[in-house]
């Protein structure tokens, strides 16, 4: 909505109600990408290019939404003086919502009364959240490498 907010700022309010929808997707946006992309694209050094291929590589419709999401932390991410919002804050508050651990990361025993899965190791799955904050953080720099700011 122009005028309404500034741009540069990183509202809550506009922020949460995608977070939300995000995460309530029936496939979360990043099942796309196998764990050996996510670890080229997290190993020392950030390499742009490589980052770009990996998300680009990312099938419809799953594609425009991640590029559309991207953008749209861009923007706040060009504004971190006035928000403090840098690509790694917001990749930190947005990628927990673009990926749902797995079995893998679960205790593998059987399944709890009422059919509820055992707790995830908590270790897996924290190092699984630092890993995918850190995959959206530089896929979110590439993308702003290569996006001029309107």
């Amino acid at each position: 909505h122009p005028g309404l907010f500034h741009p540069g700022l990183f509202h809550p309010g506009l922020f949460h109600p995608r977070q939300v929808w995000f995460r309530e997707l029936p496939s979360p946006l990043f099942e796309g990408f196998s764990p050996e992309e996510v670890a080229t694209v997290t190993a020392l050094p950030l390499d742009l290019a490589r980052a770009t291929r990996t998300y680009l590589s990312l099938p419809e419709p799953a594609l425009s939404l991640l590029l559309w999401l991207l953008d749209l932390l861009g923007d706040a991410a060009r504004n971190e003086a006035v928000n403090k919002m840098t690509p790694k804050n917001l990749a930190i508050v947005f990628a927990p919502n673009l990926f749902r651990l797995d079995g893998a990361l679960h205790g593998g025993g059987p399944e709890e009364k009422g059919g509820a899965r055992p707790m995830p190791n908590p270790m897996a799955a924290l190092s699984m959240a630092q890993k995918m904050a850190e995959f959206t953080a530089r896929i979110l720099v590439a993308r702003m490498a290569e996006t001029v700011p309107p």
